[in-house]
């Protein structure tokens, strides 16, 4: 029998005074309550159906002085990236290593990019495609030619198969295998340094043979990238600044 949607209910709870605004998911899959917080500060308190409300909205007040603290570090983290902001961000990652954004306008010729020093010198044209497009779009090619070269290389040493590569803008997702043993990837993973980009690599094709994350995926995983707990963090703490 298929199971329900989950039910998302906005709510709020009071603690100490101060107002929590949060989404209460009522969910037909999680076994566990849980509490997620993401860069927008948006709440919310995932309580299995099976679960009494009130235990979950119990189990948020004990977990009060964590949210505070997680949206201290949120508002935090958000300060350190305001250098990055403009009509596109100022700075931008590429494998990894910081480089300052530098604009040349061309006309007539193909749009592309140059690394100098510091300096990634981006070579767009001048008409009315907005900056910002036409710097995702360069970038997106460029991942293409480097997550297909990379998964060529590593789906042989893994000794297996896949059937396409497509690379594109997904909003929460580095990576996806679908049934066919088509490979998703998302563009921005031309930012991360090569080990991380390689990571997601390896934990996509080891869905091909796995199709779940159970002990053997991540023994699989192991074996090909014994350090992917670190890329894995690196992740955690860098997706902010994987955008243009």
């Amino acid at each position: 029998m298929k199971k329900k949607d989950a039910k998302n209910i906005p709510s709020t709870i009071i603690s100490d005074g101060v107002l929590f605004k949060y989404t209460l998911r009522i969910s037909y899959k999680s076994k566990y309550i849980r509490i997620t917080i993401d860069d927008k500060k948006d709440v919310i308190l995932t309580v299995p159906y099976y679960v009494p409300i009130t235990e979950g909205e119990n189990f948020l007040k004990k977990k009060i002085p964590w949210l505070k603290k997680k949206i201290n570090q949120i508002d935090l983290k958000m300060e350190n990236i305001e250098d990055y902001r403009g009509e596109v961000w100022k700075k931008i990652l590429f494998l990894g290593k910081e480089y300052t954004i530098d604009i040349v306008f061309i006309e007539g010729e193909k749009t592309g990019f140059f690394l100098e020093n510091n300096l990634m010198i981006f070579y767009v044209q001048k008409d009315d495609i907005p900056i910002r497009n036409q710097i995702i779009t360069i970038l997106t090619e460029t991942a293409q030619r480097e997550l297909y070269f990379r998964t060529v290389k590593l789906s042989e040493i893994m000794d297996l198969s896949f059937n396409k590569i497509t690379v594109k803008d997904q909003k929460t997702l580095w990576g996806s295998c679908s049934p066919d043993n088509n490979l998703n990837f998302n563009w921005r993973l031309i930012m991360c340094p090569l080990p991380v980009l390689e990571y997601i690599i390896i934990h996509e094709l080891a869905h091909i043979t796995v199709k779940n994350h159970s002990k053997r995926f991540w023994n699989i995983v192991t074996r090909f990238c014994p350090e992917y707990k670190l890329h894995q963090r690196w992740l955690r703490e860098h997706h902010h600044l994987l955008r243009v």
